[in-house]
């Protein structure tokens, strides 16, 4: 929940739904903006977790 948007405020987001990932060292390593992109968020999260 981020009903104080501020999370939205620190990222700068102005569209919904954007999804972020983010790596264990806190660097936003992927970002997508609206809905599907399904595959690639997917691809994405699987490199993440096998570094």
């Amino acid at each position: 929940m981020d009903n104080d948007f501020t999370n939205w405020n620190a990222f700068g987001n102005r569209y919904w739904p954007t999804k972020y990932l983010i790596d264990k060292k806190g660097i936003v390593r992927f970002k997508t903006i609206g809905e599907g992109n399904y595959e690639r968020t997917e691809a994405e999260i699987k490199k993440l977790l096998a570094e």
